[in-house]
């Protein structure tokens, strides 16, 4: 006997959550006749208002509470209905005047599983990386976006890291310089420069992993130092996030280095940079005075 299908949950972009759960009286053959259509017939489905197996982690993963119909991230409840926070932003101005705004008004192609910032969402990274596979010699910009250089005069301390500046065995010192100097160039937002940060990770990760685990170890990486400088801003906030935050305390493990490289591995040499990065597939550099 194949297992069956018993509830189902559909969302809109911002949110909005319909759960339907199969009537047991109805009877469907999808098991004998394999067919996938008979799943959608409506005759067999029923809308209901929250899971009737008890299950509170829906849309981004995030807990749904049915009674208010809110989401409870970490930091702050969300409104499907409404389609923003509920409260202010405790980090402040970092992604923008509007206090409330969620992702940016871009849930298509943004997350915030914290409440604080948003980042790329995962469809986005599987996306650039597709790309780099595909054109690993890529140059100026991603699907015809051009990059704008940084200042190459301003000042770097590589990745500030208390793992070093390869933990996976990948040097991520040329990008981390890099995203230093983009930091500090004129007319380059926040959000440009971090997304440009992950970018350089990846494409480092593609050209000098020696295995496919030393791959995902370097992508795992590369997002632990993204989220790192984009969500908390830097190590130093990044930790003590991690040690006073009661929620986190909860949720977050402490952060441990990978497994150091082979010893008959040779070592990495930083690629020339190649300008990835600038925007991201389907989702384009959004420039602001705020610093986003």
């Amino acid at each position: 006997m194949l297992p069956a299908l018993v509830e189902r949950y559909d969302y809109d972009p911002y949110g909005a959550t319909y759960i339907a759960y199969r009537v047991p009286s109805t009877y469907d053959d999808a098991s004998q006749t394999r067919d996938p259509n008979l799943l959608t017939d409506p005759a067999a489905w029923q809308p209901c208002e929250s899971s009737r197996f008890g299950n509170p982690l829906l849309w981004t993963a995030q807990r749904y509470d049915p009674a208010v119909r809110l989401y409870h991230f970490l930091f702050r409840t969300y409104s499907p209905t409404l389609g923003r926070w509920m409260q202010r932003d405790p980090a402040g101005y970092v992604d923008g005047v509007s206090l409330y705004t969620y992702v940016a008004s871009s849930p298509t192609c943004h997350v915030d599983p914290l409440g604080l910032t948003y980042i790329i969402s995962p469809y986005q990274i599987e996306a650039l990386i597709a790309e780099l596979r595909r054109r690993p010699d890529i140059g100026g910009g991603l699907r015809g976006r051009t990059r704008t250089p940084s200042d190459q005069k301003a000042p770097t301390n590589g990745c500030s890291s208390p793992f070093g500046d390869a933990p996976s065995g990948v040097n991520f010192r040329g990008a981390c310089d890099e995203h230093d100097r983009c930091y500090q160039t004129l007319g380059k937002s926040r959000f440009e420069c971090d997304n440009e940060f992950y970018a350089d990770m990846a494409h480092l990760c593609l050209a000098y992993a020696s295995s496919e685990w030393q791959l995902a170890e370097c992508l795992r990486w590369a997002m632990v130092y993204y989220i790192a400088v984009r969500v908390f801003g830097g190590w130093a906030d990044l930790y003590d996030f991690l040690k006073w935050n009661g929620h986190a305390r909860r949720n977050v493990s402490p952060l441990e280095p990978s497994r150091p490289a082979p010893r008959s591995q040779p070592p990495y040499t930083q690629p020339p940079y190649t300008g990835l990065g600038a925007g991201t597939p389907w989702c384009p550099s959004r420039r602001s005075p705020y610093g986003d």
